[in-house]
């Protein structure tokens, strides 16, 4: 299930984030949760769209 990859990136891209603040590179850690945004925003896209096929409508 392609939504369920994209919601594994965006753990793994905040992780990543967490990493980079214990670090101290905030900029980094902006750019990872960037990345996380945008793959949360992306799962969402896609099961609304399954939900949509399966039921008829949201």
């Amino acid at each position: 299930m392609l939504a369920k990859e994209k919601l594994l990136k965006a753990i793994n891209s905040c992780q990543l984030a967490l990493d980079n603040l214990e670090q101290g590179n905030k900029r980094l850690a902006i750019g990872d949760l960037d990345y996380a945004q945008d793959f949360v925003h992306s799962s969402k896209m896609l099961l609304i769209s399954e939900v949509i096929d399966e039921e008829g409508e949201l």
